[in-house]
Protein backbone atom coordinates (compact mmCIF):
# COMPACT_ATOMS: atom_id res chain seq x y z
CA UNK A 1 0.00 0.00 0.00
CA UNK A 2 1.29 3.60 -0.02
CA UNK A 3 2.73 4.37 3.43
CA UNK A 4 4.73 0.78 2.40
CA UNK A 5 6.81 1.44 -0.39
CA UNK A 6 8.53 -1.89 0.14
CA UNK A 7 6.54 -4.59 -0.45
CA UNK A 8 7.16 -8.10 0.95
CA UNK A 9 7.31 -11.28 -1.63
CA UNK A 10 6.04 -14.13 0.43
CA UNK A 11 6.24 -18.52 -0.78
CA UNK A 12 2.78 -19.14 -2.33
CA UNK A 13 3.60 -22.31 -3.30
CA UNK A 14 1.14 -25.21 -2.27
CA UNK A 15 1.67 -26.55 1.12
CA UNK A 16 4.56 -24.28 1.99
CA UNK A 17 4.92 -23.73 5.78
CA UNK A 18 7.55 -21.27 7.69
CA UNK A 19 9.26 -24.75 9.14
CA UNK A 20 10.13 -26.77 5.08
CA UNK A 21 10.51 -23.09 3.23
CA UNK A 22 11.51 -20.66 6.24
CA UNK A 23 12.20 -16.76 4.91
CA UNK A 24 10.52 -14.78 1.63
CA UNK A 25 10.69 -16.16 -1.88
CA UNK A 26 11.07 -13.70 -4.98
CA UNK A 27 11.65 -16.88 -7.23
CA UNK A 28 10.11 -20.27 -7.34
CA UNK A 29 12.02 -23.83 -8.32
CA UNK A 30 8.88 -25.10 -9.95
CA UNK A 31 7.67 -23.80 -13.44
CA UNK A 32 4.42 -23.17 -12.46
CA UNK A 33 5.32 -20.74 -10.09
CA UNK A 34 7.37 -18.48 -12.44
CA UNK A 35 5.99 -15.28 -13.87
CA UNK A 36 3.72 -16.03 -16.63
CA UNK A 37 5.45 -12.78 -19.01
CA UNK A 38 9.00 -12.18 -19.76
CA UNK A 39 10.26 -9.14 -21.19
CA UNK A 40 9.88 -8.43 -24.15
CA UNK A 41 13.12 -8.40 -26.44
CA UNK A 42 11.79 -8.80 -30.14
CA UNK A 43 10.89 -5.51 -31.28
CA UNK A 44 8.78 -7.22 -34.30
CA UNK A 45 5.43 -8.90 -34.68
CA UNK A 46 4.49 -11.47 -37.13
CA UNK A 47 8.06 -12.83 -36.89
CA UNK A 48 7.00 -16.00 -38.71
CA UNK A 49 4.14 -14.75 -41.17
CA UNK A 50 5.95 -13.06 -43.93
CA UNK A 51 2.37 -12.92 -45.85
CA UNK A 52 1.20 -10.71 -42.80
CA UNK A 53 0.26 -7.26 -43.40
CA UNK A 54 2.72 -6.20 -40.72
CA UNK A 55 5.47 -6.82 -43.69
CA UNK A 56 5.06 -4.15 -46.41
CA UNK A 57 6.75 -4.57 -49.85
CA UNK A 58 8.51 -2.24 -52.18
CA UNK A 59 6.18 -0.86 -54.26
CA UNK A 60 8.90 -1.42 -57.43
CA UNK A 61 9.90 -5.18 -56.90
CA UNK A 62 7.25 -8.24 -56.68
CA UNK A 63 7.79 -11.44 -54.69
CA UNK A 64 5.57 -14.04 -53.45
CA UNK A 65 5.01 -15.12 -49.92
CA UNK A 66 4.07 -19.15 -49.37
CA UNK A 67 3.40 -20.15 -45.69
CA UNK A 68 4.34 -23.02 -43.62
CA UNK A 69 6.23 -24.61 -46.31
CA UNK A 70 9.33 -25.54 -44.72
CA UNK A 71 10.75 -26.93 -41.56
CA UNK A 72 12.09 -24.59 -39.22
CA UNK A 73 15.50 -24.45 -37.12
CA UNK A 74 13.10 -25.45 -34.20
CA UNK A 75 11.57 -28.34 -36.33
CA UNK A 76 8.16 -26.68 -36.48
CA UNK A 77 6.61 -26.74 -40.36
CA UNK A 78 6.59 -22.92 -39.98
CA UNK A 79 9.37 -21.18 -42.23
CA UNK A 80 7.76 -19.69 -44.92
CA UNK A 81 8.75 -19.55 -48.96
CA UNK A 82 10.22 -15.84 -50.48
CA UNK A 83 9.99 -16.37 -54.27
CA UNK A 84 11.55 -13.15 -55.80
CA UNK A 85 10.26 -12.13 -58.95
CA UNK A 86 12.17 -10.97 -61.90
CA UNK A 87 11.82 -7.49 -61.77
CA UNK A 88 12.73 -4.23 -59.90
CA UNK A 89 13.80 -4.50 -56.16
CA UNK A 90 12.18 -7.49 -54.31
CA UNK A 91 12.36 -6.27 -50.88
CA UNK A 92 9.75 -6.30 -47.39
CA UNK A 93 10.07 -4.40 -44.78
CA UNK A 94 8.55 -3.40 -40.70
CA UNK A 95 8.64 -0.10 -39.21
CA UNK A 96 9.85 -0.16 -35.52
CA UNK A 97 10.11 2.70 -33.19
CA UNK A 98 13.69 3.42 -32.29
CA UNK A 99 15.69 5.80 -30.11
CA UNK A 100 19.31 6.51 -31.12
CA UNK A 101 20.79 3.46 -29.44
CA UNK A 102 21.90 0.59 -31.22
CA UNK A 103 19.57 -2.48 -32.87
CA UNK A 104 20.47 -5.23 -34.11
CA UNK A 105 18.11 -7.14 -37.09
CA UNK A 106 18.15 -10.72 -37.50
CA UNK A 107 16.89 -13.52 -39.66
CA UNK A 108 16.50 -16.91 -40.31
CA UNK A 109 17.31 -18.15 -43.67
CA UNK A 110 18.26 -20.59 -46.43
CA UNK A 111 18.81 -20.80 -49.98
CA UNK A 112 16.34 -22.92 -52.05
CA UNK A 113 17.18 -22.11 -55.97
CA UNK A 114 18.77 -18.71 -57.19
CA UNK A 115 21.23 -16.05 -56.47
CA UNK A 116 22.78 -17.29 -52.93
CA UNK A 117 22.40 -13.42 -51.55
CA UNK A 118 20.54 -12.68 -48.83
CA UNK A 119 20.79 -8.54 -47.41
CA UNK A 120 19.58 -7.22 -44.53
CA UNK A 121 19.59 -3.63 -44.38
CA UNK A 122 18.63 -1.38 -40.79
CA UNK A 123 18.33 2.36 -40.48
CA UNK A 124 18.35 2.36 -44.44
CA UNK A 125 22.07 2.54 -44.33
CA UNK A 126 23.40 0.00 -42.61
CA UNK A 127 22.90 -3.59 -44.50
CA UNK A 128 24.89 -7.25 -43.51
CA UNK A 129 24.50 -9.76 -47.27
CA UNK A 130 25.25 -13.39 -46.29
CA UNK A 131 25.73 -16.07 -49.24
CA UNK A 132 23.31 -19.04 -48.39
CA UNK A 133 23.37 -22.93 -48.82
CA UNK A 134 20.27 -25.38 -50.05
CA UNK A 135 21.50 -27.64 -46.75
CA UNK A 136 22.18 -25.16 -43.62
CA UNK A 137 20.03 -22.64 -41.81
CA UNK A 138 22.10 -19.56 -41.42
CA UNK A 139 21.00 -16.53 -38.91
CA UNK A 140 21.67 -13.27 -41.05
CA UNK A 141 22.38 -10.43 -38.72
CA UNK A 142 22.98 -6.44 -39.21
CA UNK A 143 23.27 -3.49 -36.26
CA UNK A 144 23.19 0.36 -37.06
CA UNK A 145 21.99 2.68 -34.72
CA UNK A 146 18.44 4.01 -34.69
CA UNK A 147 17.01 7.28 -35.57
CA UNK A 148 14.96 9.24 -32.44
CA UNK A 149 11.18 8.48 -34.10
CA UNK A 150 10.23 5.20 -36.60
CA UNK A 151 12.66 3.00 -38.42
CA UNK A 152 12.87 0.27 -40.85
CA UNK A 153 14.01 -3.53 -41.05
CA UNK A 154 14.35 -4.48 -44.70
CA UNK A 155 14.59 -7.94 -46.38
CA UNK A 156 16.39 -8.19 -49.64
CA UNK A 157 16.61 -10.72 -52.06
CA UNK A 158 18.07 -10.85 -55.64
CA UNK A 159 15.33 -11.66 -58.61
CA UNK A 160 14.65 -15.01 -59.79
CA UNK A 161 15.65 -16.58 -56.57
CA UNK A 162 13.86 -18.26 -53.60
CA UNK A 163 14.95 -18.39 -49.89
CA UNK A 164 13.27 -20.10 -46.98
CA UNK A 165 12.97 -17.76 -44.28
CA UNK A 166 12.07 -17.63 -40.42
CA UNK A 167 12.43 -16.49 -36.86
CA UNK A 168 13.09 -12.40 -37.80
CA UNK A 169 13.56 -10.07 -34.96
CA UNK A 170 14.64 -6.43 -34.08
CA UNK A 171 16.41 -6.19 -30.36
CA UNK A 172 18.13 -3.24 -28.81
CA UNK A 173 22.41 -3.94 -28.52
CA UNK A 174 24.78 -4.92 -30.97
CA UNK A 175 24.05 -8.54 -31.00
CA UNK A 176 21.30 -11.14 -31.80
CA UNK A 177 19.63 -12.36 -28.84
CA UNK A 178 17.74 -15.81 -28.48
CA UNK A 179 14.89 -15.63 -30.88
CA UNK A 180 11.74 -14.74 -29.15
CA UNK A 181 8.74 -15.59 -31.35
CA UNK A 182 5.95 -12.77 -31.56
CA UNK A 183 3.36 -14.41 -33.34
CA UNK A 184 0.77 -11.79 -32.70
CA UNK A 185 0.01 -8.52 -31.32
CA UNK A 186 -0.78 -10.31 -27.86
CA UNK A 187 1.86 -12.55 -27.79
CA UNK A 188 2.65 -14.06 -24.49
CA UNK A 189 6.62 -14.22 -23.93
CA UNK A 190 7.98 -17.72 -22.41
CA UNK A 191 8.94 -17.27 -18.77
CA UNK A 192 12.33 -19.03 -19.42
CA UNK A 193 15.25 -17.97 -21.46
CA UNK A 194 15.02 -14.26 -21.25
CA UNK A 195 14.62 -11.68 -18.38
CA UNK A 196 11.57 -12.36 -15.98
CA UNK A 197 11.62 -8.53 -15.39
CA UNK A 198 12.85 -5.30 -16.82
CA UNK A 199 12.26 -2.34 -13.84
Amino acid sequence: DSSNPVGLALDIRAGATVLTDPGNHMLQSTSAARPLLSARVNLLTKTEDFSNAAWFPNSSGTYTITTNTTLAPDGTMTADTYTAGGTGLPWMAQVIVTKVVPYTFSVYAKLISGDPSLTLRLNSVESATATLTPTDWTRVSVTAVGISGTDQVMLMVPNNSVFAIWGAQANIGHTALPYQPILTDGSSYSSTGFPIAQL
